[in-house]
């Protein structure tokens, strides 16, 4: 995965291509921590943060 670098306002920040993450399935799995989550593209084109229900639930302690 490249990354690219338009114009932007912080060029602190990484700045990844959607197209680039979800390739052609329209999903990607991003991993934080033990958690999983889906980002997803819409039929709107607007990009969604879900989390995987795979994702077992952890009870504080």
């Amino acid at each position: 995965m490249t990354q690219t670098h338009p114009a932007r306002r912080d060029d602190a920040l990484p700045l990844w291509r959607a197209e680039e993450i979800l390739k052609s399935r329209g999903a990607a799995q991003i991993v934080l921590g033990e958690k999983t989550y889906i980002l997803s593209l819409t039929r709107a084109g607007k990009l969604i943060l879900t989390k995987d229900p795979a994702t077992p639930e952890r009870t504080p302690e």
